[in-house]
């Protein structure tokens, strides 16, 4: 299914590439708590040559990162 996909719609082979450019909106990494927080993320995304105008939700919490 995902190669009928990329290979008759997206043409993944033509158009290796997809760009998304956007902001969160009133994100401020100093208030993230370990509880999920909704935030609100506009941009655009380009895919074909062809750019779109995106709006989606996020969910985002802080989270400790492990060194290896």
């Amino acid at each position: 299914m995902e190669e009928h996909f990329n290979e008759n719609y997206i043409e993944s082979t033509k158009y290796p590439k997809a760009i998304f450019k956007g902001k969160i909106e009133n994100f401020d990494a100093s208030k993230l708590t370990d509880t999920p927080q909704k935030y609100i993320i506009n941009g655009t995304l380009e895919i074909h040559s062809k750019t779109k105008n995106i709006t989606s939700i996020a969910m985002i919490k802080k989270q400790e990162i492990l060194s290896i």
